[in-house]
C-alpha cells in the first residue's frame, strides 16, 4: 500500500548521490543523503562515550538521558523518574545487580546522581530521582572530545589502527 508521504525507492539505473564537501567540490559517497530527525533522538556527550566505563554502563547513561524532558531540559533541569523495569528493558539490561553496577560506575565519573527515597504518591513504595550530567566536573581526567582522545598521552600507537 503506498501512503500519499512516501517517496519511491531509488531504481539500480540512479546515479550515485553527490555529496557536497565543501565549496566547488563534490565527493561521489554512493550514499543516500541523510535523513532529518523529525522522530525523538538523544546523544551521548563525548566525554561519557570516551571515558573508561563499561559499554553497558554507557547504554544506561543513554537510557537514562532518553527519558530528561526537553522542555524542562531548556531551564536546566536534568531530573529523572522512572523505574528500574523501564531501564532495564530499554538498556537490554538482564538484573538489578547489573543494573546498579553500571550506576555505580556512573556516579563514579560522576555522569550521574540518584536519590532514592519514598515514593510521595505512594509511601509505601520507594522511588529513585536521576540527575544527568552533560558536562564532567572540573576534577574529571579523561578526554573531553574525540580530538583530545586521538592525542591522549595514553593512547600511544594504538590510534594509528583507527585511523
Amino acid at each position: 500500500m503506498k501512503h500519499e508521504h512516501a517517496k519511491p525507492l531509488p531504481s539500480e539505473k540512479d546515479e550515485h548521490v553527490m555529496t557536497p564537501s565543501g565549496p566547488g567540490i563534490a565527493i561521489d559517497t554512493g550514499l543516500e543523503p541523510g535523513r532529518t530527525p523529525r522522530l525523538g533522538y538523544t546523544y551521548i556527550p563525548d566525554w561519557v562515550l570516551l571515558s573508561d566505563i563499561s559499554p553497558g554502563a554507557k547504554t544506561l547513561y543513554w537510557t537514562l538521558y532518553t527519558h530528561v524532558n526537553t522542555l524542562r531540559k531548556q531551564r536546566g533541569d536534568t531530573l529523572v523518574w522512572t523505574r528500574q523495569d523501564n531501564l532495564l528493558k530499554i538498556s537490554g539490561v538482564k538484573s538489578k545487580t547489573t543494573l546498579r553496577k553500571y550506576l555505580q560506575e556512573l556516579k563514579a565519573i560522576d555522569a550521574v546522581e540518584a536519590r532514592t527515597g519514598r515514593n510521595p504518591r505512594n509511601p509505601l513504595r520507594s522511588q529513585t530521582v536521576y540527575r544527568i550530567h552533560e558536562l564532567p566536573k572540573k576534577t574529571y581526567a579523561g578526554p573531553l572530545s574525540l580530538a583530545e582522545f586521538y592525542t591522549w598521552p595514553h593512547n600511544g600507537d594504538d590510534t594509528a589502527a583507527l585511523g
